[in-house]
């Protein structure tokens, strides 16, 4: 196999230039992901079937897709079940996993929207737990679920984060995530305006 050059490497999990911004961290993989299947090495290349703008494809023959490209390959996604650990074997995940961690124990605030939490996703619950810091930011839950749902979502998110403010305002009926959405726009255009 070909040697892919280190400067890659970095680009396909953090992006090519680091701006201190909003930082997307697909920690179950991506349907636009691809690898060579549960049985990799550790240390397998995962491939994004979208390039970053600005960056050139080489070596690809202009009438070939990336269907053509991965034909060899499998999507990466980890699904929410109990036993994922051929998945948390691949380098690249655990170390997106690792900064995830890093970020959410640093986080002045965390969006956690129309994630249910399910008890049967013992690796997030576990993951979620550790990042759990004294003095952290509050966690946001935005869920639709009403009633006993509502009640055992937020039981869970409780006690995932026991040492952190669990804020339940956007946990109700209805379009909540449109109803966050503009009151939290709200708010950043009231903190621009200062």
């Amino acid at each position: 196999t070909p040697i892919e050059e280190l400067y890659h490497r970095t680009v396909t999990t953090i992006g090519p230039n680091y701006v201190d911004t909003f930082h997307l961290m697909k920690l179950h993989g991506s349907m636009n992901w691809f690898y060579s299947g549960p049985e990799a090495p550790p240390g397998d290349q995962l491939y994004s079937s979208n390039p970053m703008p600005g960056l050139p494809i080489s070596n690809l023959p202009q009438d070939r897709d990336y269907a053509w490209s991965a034909k060899d390959k499998e999507v990466f996604i980890v699904p929410p079940v109990m036993d994922k650990i051929f998945h948390y074997q691949n380098a690249t995940l655990r170390s997106i996993w690792r900064d995830g961690l890093s970020a959410l124990r640093e986080a002045e605030r965390v969006y956690c929207v129309g994630y249910s939490l399910p008890a049967a996703d013992t690796a997030m619950a576990s993951f979620l737990r550790e990042a759990d810091v004294v003095g952290g930011g509050p966690v946001v839950v935005i869920n639709r679920c009403t009633g006993e749902a509502a009640e055992s979502l937020l039981y869970r998110y409780r006690s995932v984060f026991s040492e952190r403010t669990v804020d339940a305002r956007h946990v109700s009926g209805g379009d909540v995530v449109a109803a966050f959405v503009e009151e939290f726009h709200s708010t950043l255009a009231g903190e621009g305006a200062k």
